[in-house]
């Protein structure tokens, strides 16, 4: 009798043991995703050094965008090329069919643009954030070229197939922005959105290019220029993140 409960409290201890787990660290948790095919669009190795922020986020009375997280992801990916391509326009690649996406493109290119991109006289602002870009590459713009098919290969992959494993980081981001403590306002947390694209072009296309706003020609239209990616900041708990972008070269800011 008596061994017998010695080997039962034994298969009870090798039970616990075998069924522990260490704790998923934030990293662990964005590694996890469902695609399994090589990876596209990989961006630069960047990792900011300082990050200040102290401004207030303007309060909005938007609501939010009715999108799907893939819907969502994509457009912003769509709208950031075409921002690329305003600046770069012999960089440009014409996406001629998408089927995965075929209503949400339609529709997005018959909205009426209120926004555009234009080339900064001077760039000397976030030189290291630029030596990442053209590192491998005879200047900037090369550098941003290539960036810009990286970006391409993403798009038609979305396309052809409706994934891409940036979109699974994307979605995994969501949902770990729900715990407490995961995606706060500091440099752990700026760090991480820079390693996903979205996040990534939208520095850089704040760092080379200045937003205008377009002036409002003729009959009105009824469907408007969103802003995508402000909504992709929002869902990962991150609503200050195009705010310190818009904002980074203002001294009362920070």
């Amino acid at each position: 009798m008596k061994k017998t409960f010695i080997a039962i409290m034994t298969l009870s201890l090798v039970s616990c043991a075998s069924i522990y787990r260490r704790p998923e660290s934030i990293q662990d948790k964005m590694s996890r995703y469902r695609s399994k095919e090589i990876r596209t669009n990989i961006v630069p190795d960047y990792f900011a050094k300082d990050f200040s922020f102290r401004g207030r986020i303007p309060a909005s009375a938007e609501d939010s965008l009715d999108y799907t997280n893939k819907n969502l992801y994509f457009l912003s990916l769509y709208k950031q090329y075409e921002h690329f391509s305003e600046l770069y326009p012999s960089f440009k690649k014409n996406v001629k069919y998408c089927p995965r996406f075929h209503q949400e493109l339609l529709t997005y290119r018959e909205t009426k643009k209120t926004t555009t991109f234009v080339k900064k006289e001077k760039i000397t602002e976030n030189h290291d954030f630029l030596n990442v870009v053209s590192k491998g590459h005879s200047n900037v713009e090369e550098g941003i070229k290539k960036h810009m098919n990286r970006n391409f290969d993403e798009i038609i992959q979305l396309c052809e197939q409706g994934y891409s494993h940036n979109y699974y980081i994307y979605e995994n981001l969501v949902t770990l922005s729900k715990e407490p403590g995961v995606i706060l306002r500091n440099k752990k947390s700026y760090n991480i959105l820079l390693k996903n694209p979205i996040f990534f072009n939208q520095k850089l296309l704040t760092t080379i290019g200045s937003e205008r706003r377009i002036q409002s020609r003729g009959i009105a239209s009824t469907t408007l220029d969103q802003d995508f990616i402000k909504e992709a900041s929002h869902r990962v708990g991150a609503k200050w993140f195009s705010y310190y972008l818009s904002c980074f070269f203002i001294v009362s800011c920070f």
